[in-house]
């Protein structure tokens, strides 16, 4: 009889090693991504967490359970996030602003995030532009001015 302990352990971590793994199909994505942008009520984004939990798809639910803790913040966290937010839109720094956007993916305030990126994105845009330095032409005067 002890001998089919093993046996047991054995077929148990089988089973559970080739346990099939939901994947993200894009209708799933489409929804989680509507349900961030969008949705603002705590007990519809727990509904969905729940449901993507059953799809065995823990990371989507973790982040809609964050998403829906927003609302319970407190005021010094409230002001916290703003400092943090108003902090990345007066920098020029790529990488700060970035990092506040991986801050605010965290926190569940993926629009924020996606504000932020969006800014970094220009800001780097705007590094590569190539300055035109204009000297002026002291031999000949624009067309239409006449010197004196």
């Amino acid at each position: 009889m002890l001998f089919l302990i093993p046996i047991a352990a054995f077929v148990g971590w089988r089973v559970h090693a080739n346990r099939k793994k939901s994947t993200v199909t894009p209708e799933r994505k489409a929804i989680f991504s509507a349900a961030m942008k969008v949705l603002k009520d705590p007990t519809k984004l727990e509904k969905l967490a729940d449901v993507f939990d059953k799809e065995n798809l823990p990371d989507y639910a973790i982040q809609l359970r964050t998403r829906a803790g927003l609302p319970n913040r407190t005021e010094e966290q409230k002001q916290s996030y703003a400092t943090r937010l108003k902090t990345a839109i007066n920098s020029k720094d790529v990488k700060l602003v970035l990092s506040t956007a991986d801050f605010f993916h965290k926190v569940g305030a993926s629009s924020t995030e996606s504000y932020l990126r969006n800014y970094a994105s220009g800001l780097k845009a705007a590094a590569d532009i190539v300055p035109v330095i204009i000297s002026p032409n002291t031999e000949s005067p624009p067309a239409g001015v006449t010197t004196k």
